[in-house]
């Protein structure tokens, strides 16, 4: 988010300074757009869910495992690293709400892997 203010700032100084507008001032209002959005959609959306035997990571592009195809979980740093035959998906439990990541915890568990 802040990422996004800055180069929306950035945008407004550089337009009301700057008598000629080059390529550079919209691409820091592009830029902020994109930023701001993304915080929007993250905002909006769970950071993580599971619903039916899929684990699905919300984020723009979202990344979706089946729960049956895990065939490695490793916690390195607090975070989860889940490895599937063709994916491999990093938890970041830091931002996860207590309540939830101890609905994440017993998933995990009840699940037959190493």
């Amino acid at each position: 988010m802040y990422s996004g203010l800055a180069f929306m700032i950035w945008f407004f100084i550089s337009f009301l300074v700057s008598s000629e507008h080059n390529w550079t001032i919209y691409g820091a209002l592009v830029i902020s757009i994109a930023y701001l959005s993304v915080y929007v959609y993250q905002y909006q959306q769970q950071y993580i869910s599971i619903h039916q035997g899929f684990l699905k990571i919300n984020h723009p592009f979202a990344s979706v495992i089946s729960l049956s195809q895990i065939q490695a979980i490793k916690k390195i740093a607090g975070d989860y690293i889940l490895q599937t035959p063709t994916k491999k998906i990093t938890i970041r439990t830091k931002i996860i709400e207590e309540t939830s990541l101890k609905e994440l915890h017993l998933v995990l568990d009840k699940l037959s892997v190493s």
